[in-house]
């Protein structure tokens, strides 16, 4: 009996393995299209795709692997995956774990909620900015003119809007949000406190002033409020976005939240699409190279 469950798990084992060796092939043909093409959907900071994002970049290489593996697995891709599983696990875990614990996100910053991109029309736009204990100040938004799409490192306040656009809702740029309904929001999300907190009391008054944007748009027959809030430094120039959907009717009732960091003049480069992203590239070429020569050595029992 024993017998017999050993030699069904020997292949499962063999697959597993000798896929890790394609995964590596194909996470660097994933980086090269990154690099060649500019595909919106393959940026880490393009806000309308998230899990897609994971798909492409971690699913696809997965997939692919297993697929050519079940037909192709062998003793000799075995014996070389289990020389690099261990390396490539502890990467991507060290890679992801880093930039989970600085900015909040593995890898790619979180998509805006699902709830803007079946919106049907804007119906009011209106920035602020805010100093405790309760200073508010309405600004002039002339920014809203810039709808175009950005996925640049700090494209922030406009991620909403490039969801308005994708979505092709009609935006009417003369609404705004009266000082009333802003000052009740900013006392709801204070109140349920999913404001970041400051990394020490000397970062407490910067990280509770902030400038924001908050949008009033419907879908579905339903209103809501979109809420941006760019804090000031959380810590040494750390700062935050903190997004947040509302109900659209009088009850203002918070309906998701959600916060990754960001950095100026900082550690920026850190972010998956500066350093780690270069570094991973080196790694993953050194490793293709290491296999094919590898491979070819073992073929040839040198």
């Amino acid at each position: 009996m024993h017998d017999k469950l050993s030699a069904k798990v020997q292949p499962v084992k063999e697959v597993v393995l000798s896929s890790f060796v394609f995964f590596i092939v194909f996470r660097l043909l994933i980086n090269c299209l990154y690099v060649m093409f500019s595909f919106e959907i393959l940026d880490p900071y393009y806000p309308l795709y998230e899990w897609q994002w994971y798909a492409i970049w971690f699913g696809i290489p997965l997939l692919a692997g297993l697929i050519i593996v079940i037909r192709y697995h062998n003793q000799l891709l075995r014996y070389i995956g289990r020389s690099i599983a261990l390396i490539v696990i502890i990467i991507y875990g060290f890679l992801g774990l880093s930039m989970y614990l600085l900015w909040n996100y593995p890898f790619k910053r979180p998509a805006v909620f699902k709830e803007l991109l079946g919106a049907k029309e804007v119906l009011a736009i209106t920035d602020f900015s805010y100093k405790p204990p309760d200073s508010i100040l309405l600004i002039e938004n002339s920014l809203i003119s810039k709808t175009s799409a950005c996925y640049e490192y700090y494209c922030l306040l406009e991620r909403p809007l490039v969801a308005f656009q994708e979505a092709k809702a009609y935006i009417n740029k003369k609404g705004t949000v009266t000082i009333n309904v802003v000052r009740e929001i900013i006392q709801k999300i204070k109140a349920e406190n999913l404001l970041p907190k400051p990394s020490s009391e000397y970062y407490h008054e910067s990280a509770n002033s902030f400038t924001g944007r908050i949008i009033k748009f419907e879908t579905n027959n339903k209103q809501y409020y979109i809420v941006s809030i760019r804090t000031g430094e959380v810590s040494n120039d750390h700062y935050a976005l903190a997004e947040f959907l509302l109900d659209g009717r009088d009850s203002l009732q918070i309906i998701k939240s959600q916060t990754f960091y960001y950095d100026i003049a900082g550690v920026e480069f850190l972010d998956y699409a500066g350093l780690p992203f270069w570094f991973e590239t080196f790694l993953l070429v050194c490793m293709t190279l290491s296999i094919l020569i590898k491979y070819r050595l073992q073929a040839k029992k040198i």
